[in-house]
């Protein structure tokens, strides 16, 4: 973030001579107050998350940031650097999905099902916003020669990390990239979602309900394609969690049992297309090479377990 505004901002916000401690990408923290700044090229974005927040305002089930807006009253900064969102900072523990207990799992299935009940009126996502035409555009031939040449470079540099998730990921395109394009249920992406519930974006405060962060990659999702991507590999790793989760939201919320199928391989798709991690590890940038071996055996193992996957969702 530039002086500039840095300045502009703490103008802005009235922020005073608090310090500015990063938090990690986009976000600083400035008081009691989180600082997150996107791009020119992001302004859309900025906008989209700070009406999300202000749509959530209010809401029963559930907890996100509160939007904090400037001293004239606008919700995001505009600024010639870039666009400027702020929220109230808000602490809590963050957990690995291995340390969150079945209590939590429910909590987390409980709130997923609050927001989509929520997002599901008053609010659309806009058209350039929304997974069908992502999906409806995916070409699994241009996807197969992506991965067929990082996977040869991966041969090149004789990393068996990369190879296993690179291979894996090419039986994924193959099994259910197709039905995943094909099959998409038609108008059942104009609400938004998280699109990103997982580990990394929600918090577990001493005290009141899960606290969910960063709506920056909200997208239009079906809701039952949300929940397939929230519960990840859960069903096989830890189906006793998994199950409260499951039965969690769907006492909150119902889903149509018959996109689950659909659900299950466009998220297996969502992994076989995921080109950045193998992508930054392939520049060297630093910590790609971590980040490749925690992904690979959840991948290789989501490849093994497929069928273990489909059952659970079978109701």
């Amino acid at each position: 973030m530039t002086e500039a505004l840095r300045a502009s901002v703490g103008r802005a916000y009235a922020l005073g001579d608090a310090p500015w401690v990063p938090c990690g990408g986009r976000v600083a923290r400035v008081g009691a107050r989180a600082v997150k700044l996107y791009s020119t090229a992001e302004r859309g974005r900025a906008r989209w998350e700070a009406r999300l927040l202000r749509h959530l305002e209010g809401g029963a089930g559930y907890r996100v940031q509160a939007l904090v807006a400037t001293v004239d009253g606008e919700d995001v900064l505009e600024h010639p650097d870039g666009s400027v969102l702020v929220t109230r900072w808000e602490d809590g523990a963050s957990r690995d999905y291995t340390e969150i207990t079945r209590p939590g799992w429910e909590a987390l299935g409980r709130t997923l099902a609050a927001l989509h009940r929520r997002l599901d009126k008053g609010i659309e996502a806009p058209e350039d916003l929304r997974l069908g035409p992502r999906l409806r555009a995916l070409d699994p031939e241009a996807e197969r020669r992506v991965l067929e040449r990082h996977l040869g470079e991966a041969r090149g540099r004789n990393s068996p990390v990369a190879v296993a998730l690179l291979e894996a990921r090419s039986a994924l395109l193959e099994a259910h990239g197709a039905r995943a394009r094909d099959r998409f249920p038609t108008g059942s992406d104009a609400r938004p979602g998280h699109n990103d519930y997982n580990q990394h974006n929600y918090l577990f405060p001493a005290r009141g309900g899960v606290l969910i962060l960063d709506w920056e990659r909200a997208l239009g999702v079906p809701r039952e394609y949300e929940v397939v991507r929230s519960l990840h590999h859960l069903p096989w790793a830890a189906p006793a969690r998994a199950r409260r989760f499951w039965d969690a939201y769907r006492a909150v919320r119902s889903l149509d049992p018959q996109r689950l199928p659909w659900a299950l391989d466009a998220a297996l798709t969502e992994h076989a297309t995921k080109h950045w991690p193998v992508e930054k590890w392939l520049r060297g940038d630093p910590g790609s090479a971590e980040r490749l071996a925690a992904l690979a055996p959840v991948v290789t193992a989501l490849k093994a377990h497929t069928d273990t996957l489909r059952r659970f969702y079978e109701w």
